[in-house]
């Protein structure tokens, strides 16, 4: 029998078939009494089929192994919540016909049927993207079940999904949501608190139209066919949230800001958002449509070397003139990254200790101008850490003059996650077994000569170009000095590439 440490549901599943014993998962509270009847002595438990429904403490929140966006080219993600968290429902009949299950294999079909209903109730007359609108638009934001703050849309999308706000809805916005790419702030202060010599100095050339403002057009549709539609709007702010913690180390647990409940912050460290250029209250007559601008400006009040992603919501408050006096608000989320997001490096700093070569099957790394013998039973290894997506990965080894002789086995790799981070986490590596590659196709195969080389490793810095030699971040190993190749005959290149430890542990 085993109690939840948290206050969630639990729906664990073995995954060996040879544990036969029977498992019971308890809620917390339920765990702590029987702990507190055993203060007194035995306590027997027994089990019935006896079948009964219970709240989920955690119903109406988002599940705590659901992940974060948002994706390496600060598009929003998630799109949306949606009940996924002990869901009981259908299951293989020859499973047992139901079942409670975690996960998007709940989630994505409540969404599925969202959109059936939709199709339903409007006739199928309805566009693809705007069945998307009413889902995203009508759905709930929720706070942090820790916090008074929203939660962000990097963790929750546009919110709770709401079936009967998404059938009932007479107006939709476009776009649906809103990603402002990376806000460029200089400051030389050490906290978030304080504003003290904080200049907004440059931005993303196209990416906003003054430091630390994102200007962006959305048009309201007022799809009552015989109704005029009055609209405000109000902004509300969320979480802005770090992988990094204060002393620059990866947290696999994202910080927030505003750090506690009720804690007074300086303005410039939350965003803000308004309509510009436009009388207040908006009119939409009936199947009319209006374009608003809106400006959004970042927490330039944060510190840019945190690598603060900010968010929030538009709220549209939306009314109409008919008799009942009908109303609903919808949410427009956005996101931005704070600092140069161009800049990030994607390989990990050297104090974490890589990257690094040595001799394959060995973690001491090779020193100086080391000579070495190529051959089936001596080859380097590159260990490399990604810190951060990229969408080109290049390892080559070079001459003296830094000439490229060709690609590593697994030189020349495309959109790459990061690594797990971790004190003791993952790492990938590159075997230069003496094959090279002419080609990023790795197909025009030639052998390492003899003579003086390093390792070259180019990572593709986030948003830029592949075809920009200024957009990598390039690493140099030590010289090492090759003396002799030594390939067994008839050998293919896969044959000598033994590199299956692509991914291994410190």
């Amino acid at each position: 029998m085993v109690y939840n440490n948290e206050p969630d549901l639990m729906s664990p599943t073995s995954v060996s078939p040879s544990v036969t014993i029977s498992l019971v998962v308890i809620k917390a509270d339920d765990g702590q009494a029987i702990l507190s009847e055993l203060n007194y002595g035995k306590v027997t438990a027994s089990a019935t089929n006896h079948t009964m429904s219970v709240d989920n403490p955690a119903g109406g929140q988002i599940s705590q192994f659901s992940s974060w966006g948002p994706d390496p080219e600060l598009r929003l993600a998630p799109a949306v919540g949606a009940p996924g968290g002990n869901i009981f429902s259908t299951f293989p009949l020859a499973l047992g016909s139901y079942t409670s299950l975690s996960g998007t294999s709940m989630a994505s079909p409540y969404v599925t049927g969202m959109v059936a209903l939709i199709l339903q109730a409007r006739s199928k007359n309805i566009s693809v993207e705007e069945v998307r609108q009413l889902i995203l638009e009508s759905a709930h934001p929720i706070p942090d079940r820790n916090n008074t703050e929203l939660l962000s849309p990097l963790r929750q999308g546009s919110g709770m999904a709401n079936i009967w706000d998404s059938l009932a809805s007479q107006a939709t916005v476009e776009p649906s949501q809103l990603s402002l790419n990376y806000t460029v702030i200089s400051n030389t202060t050490s906290g978030p608190s304080s504003t003290k010599n904080k200049k907004s100095v440059a931005e993303a050339p196209g990416v906003a139209e003054a430091p630390g403002v994102s200007v962006r057009t959305l048009t309201l549709y007022n799809r009552s066919p015989s109704n005029f539609l009055t609209c405000t709007m109000t902004h509300l702010p969320a979480s802005s949230v770090s992988s990094y913690a204060a002393n620059g180390s990866f947290t696999a647990v994202p910080r927030l800001w505003p750090e506690s409940v009720g804690a007074k912050v300086a303005p410039d460290t939350l965003p803000s958002a308004f309509i510009e250029s436009l009388e207040l209250p908006i009119r939409i007559a009936p199947g009319m449509k209006q374009n608003v601008s809106v400006r959004i400006t970042a927490p330039v009040g944060l510190s840019a070397i945190d690598r603060w992603l900010y968010s929030g919501y538009l709220r549209f408050n939306m009314l109409w003139d008919d008799q009942a006096g009908t109303a609903q608000s919808l949410h427009v989320p956005y996101m931005g990254f704070l600092g140069d997001y161009t800049q990030l490096d994607v390989l990990s700093p050297p104090e974490e200790g890589f990257p690094f070569i040595s001799m394959k099957g060995s973690d001491e790394a090779l020193t100086p101008d080391n000579h070495i013998t190529i051959d089936s039973s001596h080859r380097v290894s590159a260990h490399y850490r990604l810190e951060h997506p990229t969408r080109v990965l290049k390892v080559q080894l070079v001459d003296d003059a830094n000439a490229t002789q060709g690609f590593l086995p697994n030189g020349f790799l495309e959109y790459m996650g990061r690594n797990y981070q971790s004190a003791r986490g993952r790492f990938s590596n590159s075997t230069l077994n003496g094959t090279l590659y002419a080609d990023p196709d790795l197909t025009q195969s030639h052998e390492v000569k003899p003579g003086a080389y390093r390792i070259r490793i180019d990572a593709l810095r986030p948003l830029r170009n592949p075809s920009d030699p200024e957009g990598y971040q390039i690493w140099h190993s030590s010289r090492f000095i090759i003396d002799s190749v030594s390939l067994a005959k008839n050998a293919s290149a896969s044959t000598q590439d033994d590199d299956e430890d692509s991914n291994d542990e410190v």
